[in-house]
């Protein structure tokens, strides 16, 4: 399972538990290569598996709340999260999906403190950097904001393909620039957009809008 090859730990793991199926590590395994594969409900009901035998096991309750935040469950997996983190405080990974569920609920101080946790754990996590500095644009913390924007840019610059987020943080990014008065800048990071996110991308049309216009002078 740590070299990736989730197909292999599955089988194993599937035997594993025909023979010891009480053992929990071996249902929060499967949990975890189920969710490499992005098979989420399966994943789920592993990770269900895995807390019904060990309620302490801080790894399971991580899985299987970050699973119920990614299906939609805000309430049940923050509980989970904050369950895993009693039991484990150094747990890190618990605070993107804590961010996630928070910003859901539309608890803004409370998803701003996980996603800065999230930072400090993992500062390459381009998707947590543009989440933040979505919600301090909200609060009008334009030049924090830019910063963490910009960082998420270099880091999905990286990325080939270029995930969703990525083009996000180019848009954003470009309409701060632009909103403080760099247009030059702002036009390099529409025109960067448009040359790379793909042509059903979400924010294509006002991209495109906004590029005309900063064209023409206006």
């Amino acid at each position: 399972l740590g070299e990736g090859n989730t197909s292999e730990a599955l089988k194993y793991f599937k035997n594993a538990i025909k023979f010891q199926g009480e053992v929990s590590i071996y249902h929060l395994y499967m949990a975890i290569a189920n969710e490499a594969n992005a098979s989420y409900g399966e994943a789920l009901e592993e990770a269900d598996k895995a807390v019904e035998l060990d309620g302490e096991l801080a790894l399971a309750r991580l899985v299987r709340g970050r699973l119920l935040v990614r299906m939609g469950a805000m309430k049940d997996g923050t509980a989970d999260l904050l369950k895993a983190l009693e039991l484990k405080p150094d747990l890190s990974d618990a605070y993107a999906p804590l961010g996630t569920a928070a910003e859901s609920l539309r608890q803004w101080p409370e998803a701003i403190e996980y996603y800065r946790k999230a930072i400090v754990a993992d500062p390459g996590n381009g998707e947590v950097l543009m989440s933040l500095a979505l919600l301090l644009i909200d609060r009008n913390e334009d030049q924090e904001a830019r910063g963490l924007m910009q960082k998420a840019v270099d880091l999905g610059r990286k990325m080939d393909p270029g995930p969703k987020w990525f083009f996000t943080a180019l848009y954003y990014l470009g309409i701060s620039l632009e909103e403080a008065g760099n247009k030059d800048g702002a036009k390099a990071l529409y025109k960067e957009y448009m040359d790379t996110a793909p042509l059903q991308a979400i924010d294509r049309t006002d991209v495109e809008k906004r590029y005309g216009k900063l064209l023409k002078g206006y």
